[in-house]
């Protein structure tokens, strides 16, 4: 398994390389065998990256497109985009110490 991970400048005007972040990416799946794609989600860069990789899974369902959390979301961002860390956090919240070993 190879893989990309896409991050850069967070305000550019990247529509316009959009045609060729696409041809890169196509070549990265079909010539140096990428099938994992990471992206950071903060900035232009990784959202587009992320989208036109997306976008690629329906001709290559076989490639991943995974958004990497450059922090923990707090609120109601953990629950609505990380179910299982606020599972995790009620567990926490109500742990007792357990009296058999």
């Amino acid at each position: 398994m190879k893989t990309c991970c896409f991050f850069g400048h967070a305000h550019y005007p990247y529509e316009g390389y959009r045609d060729t972040i696409k041809s890169i990416v196509k070549d990265l799946i079909e010539h140096h065998g990428v099938t994992v794609f990471y992206s950071g989600g903060r900035g232009d860069f990784d959202s587009i990256c992320a989208r036109i990789v997306g976008e690629l899974r329906g001709d290559y369902p076989h490639i991943g497109n995974i958004k990497f959390l450059s922090y923990i979301p707090t609120g109601s961002a953990a629950n609505n985009c990380c179910p299982l860390l606020s599972f995790r956090k009620q567990q926490a919240a109500t742990w007792k110490p357990s009296t058999r070993f």
